[in-house]
């Protein structure tokens, strides 16, 4: 890779932001929880990530937000269908 002036490229942090944002919770669920539900909320949980993974450098505030309610409803709802 080459470093610009002591800064990495844009693309290879935002790679890097994506890949923690993402990959852990699908990593994790087959070991927490198989059901329905749990899938469900994650798969909804992580599309909206995506969304605000794309915006959050145009919209901050408002990628912060949707991505905070997002993940709320992802909690609230799982828990309600008895996920763990």
């Amino acid at each position: 890779m080459n470093v610009v002036d002591g800064k990495w490229p844009r693309w290879s942090a935002d790679a890097g932001l994506a890949a923690l944002a993402l990959l852990p919770p699908l990593l994790s669920q087959p070991y927490v929880d198989t059901s329905g539900p749990a899938w469900a909320s994650l798969i909804g949980y992580e599309a909206v990530a995506v969304v605000v993974l794309v915006l959050r450098r145009r919209v901050p505030v408002t990628a912060f937000v949707a991505g905070l309610g997002a993940l709320v409803a992802a909690l609230v709802t799982s828990a309600g269908e008895g996920a763990s």
